[in-house]
């Protein structure tokens, strides 16, 4: 059996909306990662470490420290080794507005944890192959204290990993969101989980 890693936010946690509006979770069986877990039928393992509001860089700071993307991943990755695939789900927090990071720093952010990933590897074990998933293009009022007048920066986030020779990615821009208009809806899980597959078939 492969193990699959994947590490990510809270489109890996499976977040409905923001602010909440009923379940604050999409149920197990609807959630991408266990639609892949599902669709592999046994031959694959996939291990969600998905949390709400982690970010790529090291921006995080006093009671949201937790969700430092770099300050936890090595740990995490460590205690499931071996791994096949690593899978980095991040970046779309990384784009708000109140940390100010342009799209180059953002997608040099996301080139460590493949540096990491090299260094980290037993060398009992084979080092895993490394693919991102593009942040899919959200849908917000330009008054959104998050994410409002920052879609040209996810774009040119998106084009940058895209064009890349560093980075094997997963890229599906026009996903199906809920209300809030960044985190997937059911359907939304449902169409990251197609494209997940097909990149895991040709890399396992």
């Amino acid at each position: 059996m492969k193990t699959v890693l994947v590490y990510g936010d809270s489109n890996t946690y499976a977040q409905t909306n923001w602010p909440y509006m009923g379940a604050p979770r999409l149920p197990y069986e609807e959630r991408w990662t266990s639609r892949v877990q599902h669709h592999f039928e046994g031959q694959v393992l996939v291990l969600p470490e998905g949390l709400g509001g982690r970010t790529a860089a090291d921006v995080q700071s006093g009671d949201d420290a937790h969700r430092n993307g770099r300050a936890y991943f090595q740990a995490i990755f460590c205690s499931h080794q071996p791994v096949d695939v690593m899978v980095v789900a991040l970046g779309t927090n990384d784009c708000q507005a109140r940390y100010g990071r342009s799209a180059p720093q953002i997608h040099n952010d996301l080139l460590w944890y493949q540096g990491v990933v090299a260094k980290l590897s037993s060398p009992d074990f084979v080092i895993p192959k490394v693919v991102y998933v593009v942040p899919p293009r959200f849908h917000v009022n330009n008054d959104d204290e998050y994410f409002g007048g920052r879609e040209a920066i996810r774009d040119e986030l998106a084009m940058l990993m895209t064009q890349s020779t560093d980075m094997d990615v997963v890229r599906l821009d026009d996903i199906a969101t809920s209300l809030d208009g960044v985190h997937l809806s059911s359907e939304g899980h449902r169409q990251m989980a197609i494209a997940v597959e097909e990149k895991l078939k040709e890399m396992l």
